[in-house]
């Protein structure tokens, strides 16, 4: 019976162990990768990739990315850098030029009102975005 208990616990805290992930950036450890702020810092980390792989870029547009920031006429490379993957894309095509819809949801931390932000490309370039 103690055998099974002491397994029992051990088994236990090892997939508690499990379900723990280390921030990129600052190496914290969080209980889950849902939690908001590894979220975040996800994110910042994939930006400053980005940015290192694209030393091209002009220094606007490294400032908007590494900021959080969009502008018209972005890639879609770009945006994602920027904001991350959109929770849904839509596609139309129309007279053989493609348009996608981008469907970014968030909680606003200080109403704790949900935000949904609508983006659209035109010709594979951020055309333009608007606030839910």
């Amino acid at each position: 019976m103690k055998r099974a208990l002491a397994l029992l616990v051990f088994l236990s805290l090892g997939l508690s162990a499990c379900f723990t992930v280390t921030g990129p950036i600052t190496k914290k450890q969080y209980s889950s990768a849902e939690d908001p702020m590894y979220m975040q810092e996800l994110l910042e980390s994939d930006r400053q990739q980005y940015l290192k792989k694209h030393p091209q870029l002009n220094q606007r547009l490294k400032r908007l990315i590494s900021e959080g920031r969009l502008v018209s006429g972005m890639t879609k490379d770009e945006v994602k850098a920027s904001w991350g993957m959109p929770d849904t894309v839509y596609r139309t095509k129309t007279n053989a030029i493609v348009n996608e819809q981008w469907i970014y949801k968030n909680i606003d931390p200080r109403t704790l009102i949900k935000i949904i932000y609508i983006l659209n490309f035109r010709a594979e370039r951020l055309a333009s975005w608007q606030e839910q």
